[in-house]
C-alpha cells in the first residue's frame, strides 16, 4: 500500500446494511463503524444496501467521500435455491447479489483506487470478485460466526425438506466464510466467544471489537414505569421470531394467568402472521416498527432476550442496559457479553426460571435498580463505539 498519512486513506465501505438508518442491531453495529471511521478522518466511499427508498441525510457524514445505495430486495426462495446450488453459493448470496446490484457496484468503483476495502459482513466478500483495483488492504467486519447460526437454524427444522435446505446452506456457508476471512488482512469479530469459532490462522489476523452504541445516557431510576415487559428484535431475523413465539407459548401464557396486570410489548418492523395473531391476546400489544425505543424502555419493568439460535451478541440487551432497564435472558441470549448473572442481567435457563424471575423483579423494584445501575456502568464503560477508535485505526492502518 503506498505511503500516505492516515487522514487521507481512501476507504471503500461496503455494506450489507445502510449505516445511515441505524434501525437494527446489525445496522447499529454499521453505523459506529462508520462513525469511528469519520472520525478518524478517513475518505469514505460508501456502497450499502438498504430497505428504505430514503437511505438517510449524506449532510450528517462529511466525510462520505461518494455514496451509492441499492435496494436490498430478496429474490423468491427458488430462484435463490436453484443459484445457490448451481453456483454452490450460501442462499444469502444468491438471494441479495443479483445483476442490478453487481452492475452498479461495477460501475460505483469504475476509475477508482482504494487504499483499503472493509467488507461489513461477510456476504458482501461476494463483491470482491468484481474489484479491479490495485493491492490494498482488506479487513472483513463480521457481524456473527454466520455458519453457526446456520447450523443452528438447521437443526430447529422440523420439516425433511427444510432440513435438507439448511442444511445445505449451513455446509455452504461455512465453506463461504472461512474462505472469505483467510483471504483477508485483518478480521473484526463482536465478542471474544465468537472467535473461538474459528481456526488458529484466522484467529491469528482477529480483532474483537464489541457491539457498541453511538450514544450515551445519564443514568436514572425510572419513577414512571408502568407492568410492561419489553421484546425487541428485527422480524427479518429467524432467531428473533422463533425465540418470542418459543417464549410465548412455554412462558408467557402462564405468566398471564398468574397476573392480568402485566403486557409484553413485541416491537420489531414487519412481524409476521405468527406473531401477529398474538395481537390483543394475553396482554399482548405487537407494535411492529416503532421509531422512538426511549419512549418504550421509559414506560418498561424490563426487557427480555429469549434467544436460542445463533452467535455474535445481541445490541438488544446493550440498548436496554443503557436506557436503565434490567434484562432477563436466555443463556444464549447473554453469550458474548461482558455480563454476570444476578449484577448486569438476569438468565433464565429454563421455562421455570423466566416465569419465576419476570414475577420477583417485578414486584422487587430495588433490586431491579442495582442491577440496572451496574448494567448502566457497564455499558458506558465497554458498549460505547468511540472506545474503539484506536483499534480500528490500527487494523486499517497496520
Amino acid at each position: 500500500m503506498p505511503t500516505r498519512k492516515l487522514d487521507n486513506l481512501e476507504i471503500l465501505l461496503i455494506s450489507f446494511f445502510n449505516p445511515l438508518e441505524p434501525n437494527s442491531g446489525s445496522g447499529l453495529r454499521s453505523h459506529c463503524l462508520l462513525k469511528n471511521l469519520i472520525e478518524l478522518g478517513y475518505k469514505v466511499h460508501l456502497f450499502a444496501f438498504s430497505r428504505s427508498e430514503n437511505p438517510g441525510q449524506l449532510k450528517d457524514y462529511p466525510g462520505i467521500k461518494k455514496s451509492y445505495f441499492v435496494t436490498r430486495t430478496p429474490k423468491t426462495g427458488l430462484q435463490a435455491l436453484f443459484r445457490s446450488i448451481l453456483f454452490l453459493k450460501p442462499l444469502a448470496v444468491s438471494n441479495y447479489f443479483t445483476k442490478d446490484v453487481i452492475n452498479a457496484f461495477v460501475q460505483f468503483i469504475s476509475g477508482e483506487t482504494y487504499d483499503v476495502i472493509i467488507f461489513d459482513y461477510i456476504y458482501t466478500v461476494a463483491l470482491k470478485k468484481h474489484l479491479h483495483t490495485p493491492r490494498c488492504k482488506t479487513i472483513i467486519y463480521e457481524h456473527n460466526a454466520e455458519y453457526i447460526m446456520a447450523r443452528d437454524s438447521y437443526k430447529k427444522k422440523k420439516k425433511l425438506h427444510l432440513v435438507f435446505i439448511w442444511l445445505m446452506d449451513y455446509l455452504l456457508l461455512r465453506r463461504y466464510e472461512f474462505n472469505a476471512l483467510r483471504s483477508a488482512d485483518c478480521v473484526v469479530h463482536v465478542s471474544e466467544y465468537d472467535l473461538q469459532n474459528f481456526s488458529a490462522d484466522i484467529k491469528d489476523k482477529s480483532v474483537v471489537i464489541p457491539n457498541t452504541l453511538p450514544y450515551k445516557k445519564e443514568y436514572g431510576i425510572k419513577t414512571h414505569q408502568e407492568n410492561n415487559i419489553v421484546f425487541v428484535g428485527s422480524m427479518f431475523h429467524y432467531a428473533n421470531v422463533e425465540g418470542i413465539l418459543r417464549f410465548i407459548q412455554e412462558a408467557w401464557i402462564d405468566i398471564y394467568k398468574h397476573r392480568r396486570d402485566i403486557n409484553l410489548l413485541i416491537v420489531g418492523g414487519s412481524p409476521p402472521s405468527e406473531i401477529q395473531k398474538y395481537n390483543g391476546k394475553y396482554n399482548i400489544q405487537v407494535l411492529g416498527y416503532v421509531d422512538n425505543l426511549s419512549e418504550i424502555y421509559a414506560k418498561a419493568s424490563m426487557a427480555i432476550a429469549p434467544i436460542y439460535i445463533g452467535s455474535g451478541s445481541r445490541l438488544k440487551i446493550v440498548e436496554a442496559m443503557m436506557h436503565n432497564t434490567l434484562t432477563i435472558a436466555s443463556p444464549k441470549g447473554a453469550e458474548g457479553l461482558l455480563v454476570e448473572d444476578g449484577k448486569h442481567i438476569v438468565i433464565a435457563v429454563d421455562r421455570q426460571a423466566w416465569i419465576n424471575h419476570i414475577l420477583y423483579y417485578l414486584d422487587n423494584k430495588g433490586e431491579r435498580a442495582v442491577i440496572e445501575k451496574n448494567a448502566h456502568d457497564l455499558v458506558e464503560k465497554h458498549y460505547f463505539y468511540g472506545n474503539f477508535k484506536e483499534v480500528i485505526k490500527d487494523c486499517v492502518s497496520s
